[in-house]
């Protein structure tokens, strides 16, 4: 998957209040959104699946890149590493869709 491609997938997944918050009365254009570069854009989305893993405790989901992993049974583990974490993250809505 593209970073664009990438991006709006996760763009998708994010509420409109976090554009809100962002400074964007909506999403801005597909070339604005910086979720592969920012952690700024990255936090948002790793606190809104925390939120779901704590609102289904008994969801047990694995996601492992270069040998960090992500989400295992309600507890939230990630790298310092940004291009890792953002990739965690897409794997995770992808998982996400297809179980929601």
């Amino acid at each position: 998957m593209k970073t664009i491609e990438s991006n709006k997938l996760i763009a998708k997944f994010m509420p409109h209040e976090f554009w809100v918050n962002m400074g964007y009365p909506n999403q801005p254009p597909d070339n604005y959104i910086l979720f592969h570069t920012s952690w700024d854009w990255l936090i948002p989305c790793i606190m809104r699946i925390q939120e779901y893993i704590d609102a289904n405790n008994n969801v047990k989901i694995f996601f492992e890149k270069n040998s960090y992993a992500m989400y295992h049974t309600g507890d939230l583990y990630i790298t310092c590493n940004i291009t890792d974490t953002y990739e965690l993250i897409i794997e995770f809505i992808k998982w996400y869709n297809e179980n929601n």
